[in-house]
């Protein structure tokens, strides 16, 4: 078995109420280790085990596990799916990812820079 990524992901939600004049935020954190299962010419399948972390008030950590898939449109262009699913406080939080990515030599540009 053998890991071929390590993603660490930042993600701050915001909820603003104009009516009570009010706003939250929750900042969720996301350490995945991935394992691309199917690797193909123009497709990669994975998934991916980590730890998710939700920061604030709740500050609490949970198990995270996710599947992700990869199209190469051509040699420059890709796109990208993920999705990961966690528990924290008997309660799910789950993300979904969906990006392009621009590769050029051995630089990559991605949407989500």
């Amino acid at each position: 078995l053998e890991i071929t990524n390590a993603v660490f992901e930042f993600l701050q939600v915001y909820e603003f109420q104009k009516i009570e004049n009010t706003s939250d935020r929750l900042a969720l954190y996301y350490f995945n280790l991935g394992y691309d299962r199917i690797r193909a010419k123009r497709f990669n399948f994975g998934w991916t085990l980590g730890a998710s972390y939700v920061g604030g008030e709740i500050k609490k950590a949970g198990f995270s596990y996710g599947l992700n898939a990869e199209y190469f449109m051509n040699s420059k262009l890709s796109f990208g799916i993920d999705s990961k699913w966690s528990k924290i406080n008997s309660q799910p939080v789950n993300s979904l990812g969906v990006e392009g990515k621009f590769h050029k030599k051995k630089y990559l540009k991605s949407n989500n820079d």
